[in-house]
């Protein structure tokens, strides 16, 4: 399959405006890419995980566009919004910097803000620099370079009003120093940091925002003291690991060269004056590398690191590290098609639990397209646990302790977790059939067959069969039985006080004492939460068969 294109038709020296970022997912189907054409801003959304792209949405349409930064929320520890907040550098007449927001989950866009227009853009569009955070508390942070000044301001009311005058992570206006903010965890939510490329020495340092002292703190070790630099370009990118506020960072050394390396490091952001920096193993020790770009699966802590591959037959590729960049594993190929050169590349930089998809943007500046790859990208979220849906629409379904939570979407799709040390795995495949094995001493065991028949045996005497006429009948050590009539309606009595109801309408409501709650919406979604410890249970309205066995049937 060839790779899929966005948009085509970018601007064609996007390269020079760092004018593309994202996919950003507010699910795992509904993400969103924002980009440049001549003077517009544009965002195109998707809502089937990529596989198409409706027509972009305009943020503004003007006659240039310099530089262009963009801050997701859930790029930001804590915050589970889906707003996309956009800056950009304008020499078109009325030189400005201006904000505004977009919701992906939603395709809502904001009002377009003036962050301000007492400034000098050039018009050499890559003699600009601007980047873009939000921090903990909310704040956003917009900071930018010209040629005549550097300045940031910081708002908490998405620049409804006028923001406030901050001082500049740049130190000068004539040396295009790239900067990426990102927020801090210093315990002031307000406060922020950087990664500082020093073009003037080629050091990659670490700054720190102090909001109180209006400050910026730059780390007096260097990550490294010989990053080239190859202006225009940005060959260095970073995302924050939610689970303990650490800034990863991978960068090139000699991009576009036989002996280019990709670098990492993990920096605790979480002292003003002394972040502390630990490098990392190499994602790539020698060869001829362009542009990088991180996304962190915030579920897993899985970090993904993609990079465009030459000299010739350029082609877009990632590495994986699951012990925290200790290690990575085999290079892996993500595009497809033929590509003259990926000189921009993003992948959105943080999934969080709610779900979304590895799946990396590029501009090719031989065709001026947009292009993702839905061959090679990876959805990212709750993992799958036992469960599944059969070809008929039953579902079955094994909880291990302490905890357990998962779903089956409208589309039939299974998605769950368990974080215990079950080791509950599962899977659904393209017949149907599910396997699962727990290895606590329950020892359970199932499988869902392509004509709906399940079968299960566990070490607490359980036992079953879903017939393909949905008859189900249970029989259990716990005295576990239950009916559900023509109506839909299911009454349950546990002996840890459990009750619930399904309506007509498809409703379920449950609630135990002992924590046990869940839901199944008229849309199909089913969600369940369950303590450590065995349940029993008797249901009402039972049919006795003529050998004794207590069994209840859908009819």
């Amino acid at each position: 399959m060839a790779d899929t294109a966005v948009y085509s038709g970018a601007t064609g020296d996007s390269y020079n405006r760092n004018a593309l970022a994202g996919p950003y997912w507010s699910s795992s189907q509904v993400g969103a890419v924002v980009f440049t054409d001549n003077g517009d801003v544009l965002v195109a959304r998707t809502t089937d995980g990529g596989a198409t792209w409706g027509a972009p949405t305009t943020i503004w349409s003007g006659t240039t566009m310099s530089h262009l930064a963009a801050w997701y929320d859930r790029e930001t520890p804590g915050l589970g919004t889906t707003l996309l907040h956009i800056a950009w550098l304008s020499p078109d007449g009325t030189d400005t910097c201006r904000y505004c927001t977009f919701d992906v989950a939603d395709a809502t866009v904001g009002t377009v803000r003036t962050v301000d227009a007492t400034i000098t853009v050039s018009s050499t569009a890559n003699l600009n620099r601007i980047a873009i955070t939000r921090t903990r508390s909310g704040l956003v942070l917009v900071a930018f370079s010209t040629q005549t000044e550097h300045k940031c301001w910081k708002s908490a009311d998405l620049f409804a009003s006028a923001g406030t005058s901050r001082a500049s992570p740049y130190e000068t206006a004539t040396e295009e120093d790239v900067v990426l903010m990102f927020p801090a965890n210093t315990g002031d939510d307000n406060d922020a940091c950087c990664l500082f490329h020093d073009r003037s020495v080629d050091d990659l340092t670490i700054k720190m925002f102090d909001d109180s002292a209006n400050t910026w703190t730059e780390f007096g070790t260097p990550l490294d003291t010989s990053i080239p630099e190859e202006f225009p370009y940005i060959h260095m990118d970073g995302a924050l690991r939610h689970s303990d506020g650490h800034l990863l960072v991978a960068a090139q050394k000699a991009p576009a060269a036989s002996g280019g390396s990709i670098k990492t490091w993990d920096v605790t952001v979480a002292s003003i004056t002394v972040p502390v920096v630990t490098a990392k193993t190499n994602v790539v020790s020698t060869g001829w590398l362009y542009q990088v770009a991180m996304l962190i699966d915030q579920f897993t802590d899985a970090v993904y690191v993609v990079w465009n591959k030459g000299p010739t037959g350029d082609a877009v590729v990632y590495k994986v590290s699951t012990d925290g960049m200790a290690t990575w594993g085999s290079e892996m190929p993500y595009s497809q098609g033929t590509i003259y050169h990926p000189l921009l590349l993003h992948v959105g930089r943080s999934v969080t639990s709610a779900g979304g998809r590895f799946q990396p943007c590029w501009f090719d500046s031989g065709s001026s397209d947009v292009s993702v790859n839905l061959v090679n990208d990876i959805g990212l979220g709750p993992v799958v646990a036992a469960g599944g849906l059969t070809p008929h629409g039953a579902v079955v379904g094994f909880m291990a302790p302490p905890t357990y939570t998962g779903g089956i979407t409208p589309t039939g799709a299974f998605t769950g977790y368990t974080p215990s040390k079950a080791d509950v795995g599962g899977g659904l495949t393209p017949a149907g059939t599910l396997a699962l094995l727990d290895t606590l001493a329950a020892a359970i065991g199932g499988a869902i067959e392509p004509v709906g028949v399940h079968r299960g045996l566990g070490e607490r005497t359980f036992a079953g069969s879903l017939a393909p006429a949905h008859e189900m009948g249970w029989v259990t050590y716990d005295k576990h039985a239950g009916a559900m009539t023509p109506a839909g309606s299911v009454d349950t009595v546990l002996d840890y006080l459990f009750t619930g109801a399904m309506t007509p309408a498809g409703a379920l409501a449950q609630a135990l004492t002992a924590a046990l709650s869940g839901t199944i919406r008229p849309v199909g979604i089913f969600s369940i939460l369950r303590p450590p410890l065995r349940v029993a249970a008797r249901m009402r309205a039972l049919v006795t068969d003529h050998d004794g066995t207590k069994r209840g049937h859908i009819l």
